[in-house]
This record gives structure tokens, sequence and C-alpha cells, in this order.
């Protein structure tokens, strides 16, 4: 029950009972006033009662009047202002700043409490749209984030949904900006992205609000800045499956003319792919997990690709997911081994190192290479879980071909560049070194260029740390794709690997073989080793002992060894150098 509502029911019986005092006291006084004092008080009453009720009658009537008068005072006086502070109350989180001045005349003390009230949410509301901001905007470029488009469109599908509307997911991912921020730096690489920004607002449909300042009920088109290059847009209310195409061409379209920013020039290309709601998802992850799905395909063709989401791609996704969970069903089981490929040193046919390499022993199909599971888990948080239990494993063997004599043996480990640039990696080999008790020189890590490509600076900085442990650091698959004179400067490298492919690619040619001659001469400036990787014929070893290449590796010699076969082959080794390897 409201407050003004209880003081009338307390106030009206008290209206009842001082007006029936009043009368009382009205007709004490006739009674003593009268001629006959001697007539009894009672008798007065019986005799004169309806002169007295009619007293009483008028004494309520003034009594009400005058409560109405006092309850509209308390009413302004009181209630009001508690109504007030009520309503604040409740609205906290909830609605904009207020103005302050005006709106509560400070009168009283209730008035300072009901404006302090407002004040506090005022400041609430305030910091909640700072904060908010911070939430669901890009710091960077001030378009909404991955968090505000997962919320806005699970609204959005919400409402499709009732109207019988169509929307569509645009994901898009731009191409060639690592070498815009390696040759013009990351703050003009910031702007450009800030730019790209602003035109995709520019190119979605006229009329429609890009960067939305509030959540309401409307549809708009949203523009989106997931992480690094990728851009997310939402079309609402699309006409048909065409008009996300439309849009899209429109963009790849848009970013090709030029940027002018400080006087440079740049173009951008890109690739885009597309899901639609309701046909390829109904709900929200799903849909953007989709439109990832048509980037990847058609990032595989090339630049400027739109490609739309199909049940093939999530049928694919699907055997992916699976073979995902197959491997990890493989690290709990243990189904995964090791297996260690000689490496042979050709100045006096020795063998100095073993590579690991991962196998998975399959019981349905056997044992599965490397090159067969690797790349999903690379994909996967999975690499960095295989890749510790491979550091785990390496050492433990290596202890134990210490403690059987065989101590100059070294292992070179392949790594990811998801383990490159974690954190953990550094901490993570040192506490292995310590725990088994190996020389840090006696590992050597390979990491291969296009990882190293992804972030130079921070890849020297890891790479650097392992250096300190005394770690071997090699440049695995040289030659394939991005090899540069740069990065044999630049890398803190004891080794490089050429890569197998390029030899057989460059050893039929005379050119060839004088461009595989120099990479070996211009790594011995640099005081780098070099290792010529996949050797599997004759000719191969003699035009590299000719070449002056230190170490070879390959089929030649053996093929990739399990744990407990390298040490009986290291025994019965022989190498004669002038012509043919001798039994194993």
């Amino acid at each position: 029950m409201r407050l003004k509502n209880k003081l009338t029911l307390i106030y009206v019986p008290l209206i009842v009972v001082i007006a029936l005092v009043q009368v009382a006291t009205v007709a004490i006084y006739l009674n003593w006033s009268s001629s006959s004092t001697s007539q009894k008080f009672a008798q007065f009453v019986t005799s004169n009662w309806q002169q007295l009720t009619l007293f009483f009658i008028v004494f309520t009537s003034l009594n009400l009047v005058i409560w109405f008068f006092y309850r509209l005072r308390i009413e302004r006086q009181l209630i009001l202002k508690l109504e007030y502070l009520n309503q604040f109350i409740r609205d906290f989180g909830k609605a904009n700043p207020l103005p302050i001045d005006g709106l509560i005349p400070e009168t009283d003390e209730i008035d300072r409490l009901v404006e302090s009230v407002l004040v506090m949410r005022n400041n609430y509301a305030i910091k909640k749209k700072s904060l908010e901001k911070l939430a669901y905007y890009d710091k960077l470029t001030g378009l909404p984030n991955i968090d505000f488009l997962i919320k806005e469109l699970a609204r959005v599908m919400s409402i499709a949904s009732r109207r019988s509307e169509q929307i569509a997911i645009l994901h898009l991912d731009l191409e060639g900006f690592r070498e815009i921020n390696d040759h013009l730096g990351k703050e003009f690489g910031d702007e450009l992205l800030t730019a790209v920004g602003h035109r995709l607002e520019k190119l979605v449909r006229a009329g429609d609000m890009i960067e939305r300042k509030s959540i309401n009920d409307s549809l708009d088109n949203i523009v989106a800045r997931i992480v690094g290059v990728e851009f997310t847009l939402l079309l609402v209310d699309i006409e048909q499956s065409r008009s996300a195409y439309t849009v899209a061409q429109r963009i790849l379209d848009g970013l090709e003319e030029p940027f002018i920013l400080h006087g440079h020039s740049v173009h951008l290309e890109g690739n885009i792919g597309i899901s639609l709601y309701p046909d390829d998802a109904t709900k929200s992850e799903a849909l953007l997990k989709n439109a990832d799905f048509a980037l990847n395909e058609a990032k595989k063709q090339g630049t400027r690709n739109i490609e739309y989401f199909t049940k093939e791609m999530n049928m694919h996704a699907q055997r992916k997911a699976e073979f995902e969970k197959s491997i990890r069903a493989a690290l709990e089981e243990e189904e995964l081994i090791l297996h260690f490929q000689p490496r042979v040193a050709l100045e006096n046919g020795q063998i100095v190192a073993c590579e690991a390499l991962v196998r998975w022993q399959r019981p349905e199909y056997g044992l599965v290479p490397a090159s067969e599971f690797m790349k999903v888990a690379e994909e996967t948080n999975l690499i960095c879980e295989i890749g510790n239990w491979v550091f785990d494993k390496v050492c433990f063997q290596m202890r134990k071909w210490r403690n059987a004599v065989y101590t100059d043996l070294k292992v070179s480990i392949n790594i990811s560049a998801g383990q490159l640039y974690s954190n953990d990696t550094f901490e993570l080999i040192q506490n292995y070194i310590k725990l088994y008790d190996i020389p840090g020189d006696h590992l050597e890590i390979e990491v291969n260029e296009s990882a190293i490509i992804k972030d130079e600076s921070k890849a020297i900085f890891q790479l650097s740390r392992l250096k300190q442990l005394g770690i071997k650091i090699s440049l695995d698959d040289f030659g394939n794709n991005y090899s540069s004179l740069k990065l044999l400067q630049a890398l803190p490298l004891d080794v490089i690997k050429i890569d197998r492919q390029f030899i057989n690619r460059e050893i039929n040619s005379t050119g060839g073989k004088k461009l595989l001659k120099s990479i070996i001469e211009i790594s011995k400036c640099f005081d780098i080793h070099t290792v010529a990787c996949g050797i599997e014929e004759q000719f191969q070893v003699d035009f590299f002992k000719q070449v002056e290449c230190e170490f070879i590796q390959g089929f030649y010699f053996s093929s990739p060894l399990n744990s407990e076969h390298v040490c009986d082959f290291i025994e019965n080794w022989v190498f004669d150098l002038g012509a043919e390897q001798a039994s194993n």
C-alpha cells in the first residue's frame, strides 16, 4: 500500500475522533451554560441530539477540508520527492543521464537527498556508457568489436525470424597488410586500418547507420572489426542472396581505390566469405563460423574472391573436428611416437645428430606421418600440446642415450609458429633441460620460414632467448617460398636446412647448382652451418660434398628410426665418403 493511502487510513479515523471530541466539548459548554443547571448532561444530549449531530457533520467536513489541503502539501513536500527518489533508484544502469538544474528545487534535506541520488545515478550512467564503449567497440577504428557483433546478431536474428527476413554475414580478410607494416611501419598500418573501417562504412547501402550508438529496436547494417585485418559486415533485410554478393563485390572494388596517407598511395585486396540466415545457420555463432569457412575457401583461390558457404564446407569442417578429436585422443592414449632421422657430417661420415619426427600409430590406419595431421593440429591449440609432449619425450630419450655413452649425439626439434610466439615456450624448454640434465647445446630448434615472417621482430626476440640456454637455432625449409638474405642476417641462426623440393628443382641445372653453391658460401660468411635435406641419390651426395656442404640428411642414409633402433644403427654405421653407403 502506498504511503499517502496509509496516511489516509490513519487520518480519517482521527478526523472522526476529533469531530466527536469537538461535539462533546460544545455539548458540555451548552449544558453548563444553560439556565437549568440542574439538568443532567445525558438528558441534555438526548433532548438536543439533532443539534449535536449537525455540529458533528460541520466539524467533520471542516476537518476533511483541512486534511485535503494538508495532504496536497504532504504529497508535494514529501511523497512526490520520495517517488522521484524511488524512480531514480529503479533507473540505475538503465537510463541516460538527466539534467539536475531545475529538476529538484533544493529547499530541505529531502530535496538534497533526492539530488544526491540523481547525481549518483547520472555518474553511474555515464561510467556505464564509457565501459560499454570500451567493451563493445574497437579502440583503434571505433567500429563495433566481435562481442558487440555476437550480441547484436542474436537480437537481429530474433527480429528477422519474426519478420521472415533474410540477413547475411560478410567476413572480409585483407591481403598484403604485413608487407605494409614492414615497409611503412605499424603506426602507418594502424592509420590505414582506421581508413579502411571508414571506407567500409561508406560502401554499404546508402542511408544505413553503420556504427551503432545504442542498442534499439531498429535493424541496421553493422561493420565490425574482428581481429587484425579481418572485418565482418552484418547486412539486414536483404532482398535475396544475390544482394550480399553485390555488396561484397562493391567492397572489393572500393578497396582497390588508393588510400592516400602521408604521401603514400596504397591499394588493398582481400577475400570475402558469405553466410546467410536462415539458410546456412539459425544461431549467431554458427552463422559467423560458416562465413569464416567460406572465407578460407575463398583464400585458397588467391585474392579478390567471394565465396558463399556451402554444406560441403560444413561437412569438411565436421570431418576436421572429428580428426581433431581423434588427435586429442591419440595424445591421451599415447598413440603418438617419435622417430629419429640421422644427420651425417660430410667431412668424416659420422652421425652427429638426429631430427625428431612425430608419427601417429593409429590403430585403424597404421603409421600416419606428421604431414597428414600436423596441419589440423596447427589450426588448433593441439599443436602446443603436441609440441610440449615432443620436448618431454626427446629430452627423456636424450637422457637415456647419454646414459648409454652416446653423449655427443644432438637432436633437432621442429617447433610451430604457435610455440614460437608463445611466452611459455622458453620456460618449458628450460624446465625440461634441467629436469633431464641435458646440455643446452645438444638441442637444436628448427623453425620454419613461414612462421618467422608472421612477426619477425618477436621471432628474433624469442629465438634469442633460446640461444641464451645454449640451444642451436636452425632455419628449416630454406629456399621454399620466402628465402632471403635478410633472414640470414637478422636471425640468430646456427644452421640452415636447404629444402628437399628446392634441391630437387635446382640440382639438375647449371644455374640451379650455382644457386645452391652460393647459398652454402653465403651461409659460411655468416658462420651458419648448412644441411642438405631429402638426399636420396649418390650424385646428390657427390655434389654437396663438392660444394662443401657440411651435413646431409635423407633416405639415402636412412629412413626415420624408432628410438630403440637408433643405437644399433649408430654402432653398425659405416659410410664410405668416396663412393657409396655401406650396409647399415
